[in-house]
């Protein structure tokens, strides 16, 4: 409907229950990751096509699960790829609820270990780099999102440096990489989407 032939997914909106942080019933962590249990994999299955990439912002709350997220997820065979993001919001919002910047690292030196077994993980070694070194150019004009009232020019938080400094959305990193003719990043688009 969209024109559009790759989809990104919020996993925790396909996959409930995915994450302990997100328990649906009284909404508090439990400290167990919750796999796809009996029967979900089939609605999870009838719910996607092989072009969706499943998705995942980190935080304080989940970050620990990356290694059980990956597995289950790619384990359940419907998803193309996964898709991340860190928590990105106001400085006071991420110190709250999100990682580190020593978790950031780690967090990011995990998924790349992941990415190098095999896992379908979207993340060129380019953009593995400028996420960890937190050093690539934005905002990224190429990029537009639009709301009722306004067009941003990368992202909505475009306007607060505060939010800009500390990004955590990978594809947008990912498109930089691509931009900037990064050869790991342009292979990975092509691995990814054709």
């Amino acid at each position: 409907e969209n024109g559009r032939s790759v989809e990104h997914v919020d996993a925790a909106d396909v996959q409930q229950q995915a994450i302990a942080a997100e328990k649906v019933d009284n909404c508090e962590p439990n400290g167990v990751w919750t796999p796809l249990g009996p029967g979900r994999e089939d609605t999870v299955r009838g719910a996607v096509t092989k072009g969706v990439f499943a998705s995942i912002t980190f935080s304080r709350e989940n970050y620990a699960y990356l290694r059980e997220f990956v597995e289950d997820v790619s384990d359940c065979g419907v998803f193309r790829g996964l898709s991340f993001n860190l928590l990105t919001h106001w400085p006071e919002m991420v110190a709250k609820f999100g990682v580190t910047a020593q978790q950031r690292m780690q967090l990011l030196d995990d998924l790349w270990s992941l990415k190098k077994r095999g896992y379908p993980i979207v993340l060129s070694r380019a953009a593995y780099r400028a996420l960890r070194a937190n050093n690539w150019k934005r905002p990224i004009p190429q990029i537009e999102l639009a709301t009722s009232s306004k067009v941003f020019t990368c992202c909505r938080d475009v306007d607060h440096p505060s939010v800009c400094a500390n990004c955590g959305y990978s594809n947008c990193v990912e498109v930089s990489q691509i931009l900037a003719m990064k050869p790991t990043a342009l292979l990975q688009v092509l691995r990814m989407v054709g």
